[in-house]
């Protein structure tokens, strides 16, 4: 199993809105699947905007999306310049569209 690394800036989504809730910069680690392992993504996000701890959509540099499990390392309630939160992918981090190329159910 190899882990890729890869940094960018990238965008925070509620589930079903469209519109970037936060702009953020990533430091992502990613792992491919196996015969005995799926493929596994995380890492940590920054942001000017303080984001509750919760699911949200994210998308890459390169476009790929993910659905994510975001949870705050800074202490919740200080007013600071950038917040720092730890990221746990769900599921792939790629297009979240079908083979049709139709948008899978619960993405924008």
């Amino acid at each position: 199993m190899s882990i890729k690394y890869t940094s960018g800036l990238g965008h925070i989504y509620l589930k079903d809105v469209d519109k970037p809730l936060a702009d953020v910069q990533y430091n992502l680690m990613e792992t491919n699947s196996s015969q005995y392992t799926s493929a596994k993504w995380w890492g940590e996000i920054t942001s000017s905007k303080e984001l509750k701890p919760a699911e949200y959509i994210f998308e890459a540099e390169d476009g790929r999306k993910g659905s994510v499990v975001i949870s705050l390392t800074t202490p919740p309630g200080r007013k600071l310049p950038k917040y720092r939160y730890l990221v746990n992918g769900r599921g792939s981090l790629g297009n979240l569209h079908n083979k049709r190329g139709q948008k899978k159910p619960g993405t924008f």
